[in-house]
């Protein structure tokens, strides 16, 4: 059985709500002096944190698109990864 439209409109708008209610929640936690002040203090670690992070993912695509090259060079005969500046030798 195939979701209805009603199905859908009603998913699009809950899930609006959840994420204008959250949004909100989040806003009013961080106008309050006290977390503003405790996220000033914590603010080099939690962006440190969160840049090792996206170095760890940046560095995890990177990896896997390399795998990906790899793999397709072993079905042309003849290909190498040192033949990966010059597609054209392959």
């Amino acid at each position: 059985m195939q979701p209805t439209l009603h199905y859908h409109l009603a998913a699009v708008t809950g899930l609006t709500v959840l994420s204008g209610i959250w949004h909100s929640l989040l806003a009013i936690l961080f106008a309050t002096p006290a977390l503003q002040r405790g996220y000033q203090r914590m603010k080099r670690r939690i962006d440190l944190f969160v840049g090792a992070i996206l170095v760890g993912l940046g560095e995890e695509c990177l990896y896997r698109e390399a795998g990906t090259a790899e793999a397709e060079l072993a079905i042309v005969p003849g290909c190498t990864s040192a033949s990966l500046g010059s597609l054209s030798a392959c």
